[in-house]
């Protein structure tokens, strides 16, 4: 019945884009997508030129679903999804598998062209974004070494050439709030500032029956200031800061099941279920989060030429704590304490050549430091340990893409990245368990070339087609964690390789736009996690995971089926395998239930978490006239759907969330000078039960159990939201 419900939605899709007349009565041209420019290639190209798998989610779609945090682009863009429920993001199901201190992001995150370095980094509030362009697949040849999943860029509005502001007010149901704005306006002709503000109050939605505190909610400010100044007409500088500030209880997981009765009876009145949405928790659970970034674009034309630099430093500061044991007790007496700072530094500089030259190419020079520090202080049965840890990353790197036109609709590129890393740590641990460490440090480097080939063809006017390889290449690690014992040997590098096949295309007089894309995807040395227990010390360990495949094909259209009807969304269809993992970790299910009595096991030939090999997004707006009213009705309609999908790596079928269908509805009121705008909105309307990610419990607080992370949209939630414009 699933898959019928599945081939049903698409035939639907296929049916109403295909449906569409090729000319309107007259003989004219009708109505006309807009053009969406992304800048995929370090240049700003129309979406439908470039030869990369890549997904742009303008802020109109952005506001229409009423996506306000980046972790919920995965209802936008069906290759996206999440690891851990929202530790950091996944890409035709490559993401971190493991999250060691020294260990870097497989899916890069970029701001206005600054890089991330960590992959927690990358949620934040969506405020005053003009697009967000995911590439999927590996793109290490121009954005670098962590990149080998994907990226995911996030992309601020410019400063207006005319005044412009806007205010909203957003109210969800079980007590969260949320108020953003923006001022934009020109102080000179040549100098323009841009102010915005994004708040969020959450009383959060899981309960805590031991004290009647609610969780997975908080406060949550951001603020961003962005100048624009053009002192010449060859020359321009913007200059963008932001900073946020988060106050939650940290997210936190619920029980999924609790077989041992004397802890079932523990927890009560919790009862572990698939919908449990309240705790037990004697514990103190919270996250402070501060960060701030800087960056400053210099563009100058010189010629025909631009040099573009691009100067960035950014701070993260994090401390968190959380309830280890999820019982009303502390048998053990553990309790953790974790802090950690993160800064950065990076320069880019590169050269862009004419766009309208037979060879055109980009070519650049780029440089990060970093620095992460970390401190974790854990007390079991009343000892008290801290381990205190630094890894400093230095990363350079030359790159260059060129594009050579051999005929009129044949196109050839060459690229390539030559990278340099250097990485050094400290670490030191004082208290028994485990022991001590006296004060260590180490280091290592390595270096790598990454290449690229795609070949273009222009099918038609408005319709091309290409192939390309590209290599991959994730920098090597060192597993640097609480319980590490140096020296530590450095994890090798992770090297991929990509054959990619797409379609672009625009249909029926500019009224269609419909994309496709085959892949295949090759991982050497794949990077993950595996179980260590030397009898004194257990735990999990970075490691070459051996090899890994993902292959699959997507699909994205966006259509016009009449003058008030716009349907868009995708399809992906990936099959994320482990080739080659002998040693791989096991979960604390399958070594409770025996499943594991070596402590480790072979994966090869299982799936990667978090990829389902279906997954579907539908989307369909109707405007309904109200021809004697200042305002029309705008009716949208969102479908997301995906296929039985695994949240560990170690196969335990336990931590498979079964396929689920969630419909959500908006009914918006649009003034006809489009000044303001009211949106009643219903998010899963049929109320599917479903859960962000699945992990197994700690032997030692609930053996064979489960625990779960549960989204607020996991249940029919409603709300209300205003807007008001000043031009």
């Amino acid at each position: 019945m699933q898959t019928n419900l599945k081939l049903g939605l698409i035939t639907a899709a296929v049916m109403a884009v295909n449906g569409i007349p090729a000319h309107a009565q007259d003989g004219a041209p009708s109505l006309q997508l807009e053009e969406v420019l992304v800048t995929a290639r370090k240049r700003e190209e129309s979406l439908q030129d470039v030869s990369v798998a890549v997904s742009a989610v303008t802020d109109t779609a952005l506001n229409d679903a009423h996506i306000r945090n980046s972790a919920d682009l995965t209802k936008l863009v069906p290759s996206l999804t999440l690891a851990g429920g929202g530790g950091s993001f996944v890409i035709r199901g490559i993401g971190t598998q493991a999250f060691s201190a020294g260990v870097e992001a497989s899916v890069s995150t970029l701001i206005d062209g600054v890089v991330l370095g960590r992959a927690g980094h990358g949620f934040m509030q969506l405020v005053d974004i003009q697009r967000v362009e995911v590439l999927r697949g590996p793109q290490g040849t121009l954005f670098g070494k962590n990149s080998s999943g994907g990226v995911v860029h996030f992309i601020t509005k410019n400063p207006s050439d005319e005044f412009e502001a806007d205010i909203s007010a957003t109210a969800i149901e079980h007590g969260e709030y949320r108020l953003g704005g923006t001022i934009s306006t020109p102080v000179t002709d040549t100098f323009g500032v841009r102010f915005t503000y994004g708040g969020i109050r959450d009383d959060g939605y899981i309960k805590n029956v031991y004290d009647g505190e609610t969780y997975n909610g908080g406060d949550s400010d951001t603020f961003r200031f962005k100048a624009r100044w053009l002192p010449t007409d060859s020359l321009e500088l913007k200059w963008s800061s932001d900073l946020a500030s988060e106050d939650d209880s940290n997210q936190i997981s619920t029980l999924r099941s609790t077989p041992d009765p004397d802890i079932a009876a523990e927890v009560l009145p919790v009862v572990a279920s698939e919908e449990n949405y309240k705790v037990n928790l004697d514990g103190e659970i919270f996250r402070e989060v501060d960060r701030f970034g800087h960056s400053l674009e210099i563009n100058w034309d010189i010629g025909d030429y631009t040099v573009t630099s691009i100067s960035a430093y950014r701070d993260n500061e994090t401390l968190a704590s959380g309830d280890v044991d999820a019982r009303p007790t502390n048998p053990s007496g553990f309790d953790q304490v974790e802090s950690d700072q993160q800064d950065q530094f990076t320069q880019e500089l590169r050269l862009t050549s004419p766009g309208d030259a037979s060879l055109r190419y980009v070519a650049g020079l780029y440089l990060f430091l970093q620095t992460l520090d970390k401190q974790v202080t854990r007390e079991v049965v009343g000892t008290v340990t801290t381990s205190d840890y630094s890894v400093d990353t230095t990363n350079y790197a030359a790159f260059g893409e060129l594009t050579y036109d051999f005929t009129d609709s044949i196109r050839g590129i060459l690229g390539g990245r030559y990278t340099y890393d250097e990485l050094e740590y400290d670490f030191q641990r004082d208290g028994f368990i485990p022991a001590p460490v006296a004060p260590f440090s180490d280091g290592d480097d390595d270096s790598d070339f990454s290449g690229k080939v795609v070949l273009e063809w222009d099918v038609m006017d408005d319709a091309m087609t290409y192939a390309s390889y590209a290599e991959g290449y994730k920098g090597q690690a060192y597993n640097v964690t609480f319980g590490t014992i140096p020296p530590l040997d450095p994890v090798d590098p992770e090297l991929s390789e990509t054959f990619e096949i797409g379609f672009k295309s625009k249909l029926f007089d500019n009224r269609v736009m419909f994309n496709a894309t085959i892949f295949r995807t090759d991982y050497e040395d794949f990077q993950g996690q595996t179980q260590i227990d030397d009898g004194e010390n257990s735990g999990f360990a970075l490691t070459n995971a051996g090899e890994v495949r993902t292959q699959g094909l997507e699909l994205d259209f966006t259509g016009l089926v009449s003058e008030n009807l716009t349907v868009f969304g995708g399809v992906a269809f990936i099959d994320a395998t482990i080739e080659s993992f002998e040693n791989g970790p096991c979960s604390q299910v399958q070594k409770f239930n025996g499943d594991c009595p070596e402590g480790s096991q072979d994966l090869s030939g299982g799936d990667l978490p978090y990829s389902p090999d279906w997954k579907i997004n539908l989307n369909a707006n109707y405007l309904v006239p109200l021809e004697r009213m200042p305002f029309d009705l705008v009716a949208k309609l969102a479908y997301q759907g995906q296929d039985d999908t695994l949240m560990n790596i170690t196969q335990d079928e336990g931590t498979v969330q079964s396929s689920y269908h969630v419909f959500d509805l908006a009914l918006t009121l649009e003034a006809n000078d489009d000044s303001w705008d009211t949106t009643i909105f219903v998010k899963n309307i049929t109320d599917e039960g479903y859960a962000t990610n699945i992990s197994t419990s700690q032997i030692a607080f609930n053996p064979g159990g489960y625990d779960q992370r549960l989204s607020k949209n996991s249940r029919r939630t409603a709300g209300i939201e205003f807007r008001y414009r000043w031009y």
